[in-house]
C-alpha cells in the first residue's frame, strides 16, 4: 500500500514538472516573439505600434488573467515609451504651429 502512494505521488511529482517546464518553455518563446516585434518596431520608429501589439496581446475584455490591477493597458506602458510618444506628440504639435517659410525665387 506504501508503494502504490509513492509512486502514486511520484507520478504526480513528474506530471507537475513536465506542466512545469512545458510554461517555461512558451513563456520563453512568449519572451523571444515580443523582443523580435519590439526591435522591428523599433527599427520603423512607430512606437504607437507598440501600444497596439500590447493591447492585441493581452486582448480585449475584462476576463483574463492580470485584470483587475492597473489602469489598463494604455496607462501601464514603460516610460521610455511614453516619453518617446510625448516626444513624437511635441514635435509633429510643433511643426504644424510654425508658420510656413516662404522663400523667393530667382523667376
Amino acid at each position: 500500500m506504501a508503494w502504490r502512494e509513492r509512486k502514486k505521488t511520484e507520478q504526480v511529482r513528474k506530471d507537475m514538472q513536465r506542466t512545469a517546464l512545458q510554461r517555461l518553455d512558451q513563456q520563453a518563446k512568449m519572451r523571444k516573439k515580443i523582443e523580435e516585434e519590439r526591435k522591428k518596431i523599433l527599427e520603423s520608429g512607430d512606437f504607437n505600434k507598440i501600444v497596439e501589439s500590447q493591447a492585441g496581446r493581452e486582448g480585449g475584455g475584462g476576463a483574463g488573467r492580470g485584470r483587475g490591477r492597473g489602469r489598463g493597458v494604455i496607462a501601464n506602458l514603460p516610460a521610455w515609451l511614453v516619453k518617446k510618444q510625448q516626444e513624437q506628440k511635441a514635435d509633429s504639435s510643433s511643426a504644424s504651429t510654425k508658420p510656413i517659410e516662404r522663400q523667393q525665387f530667382d523667376d
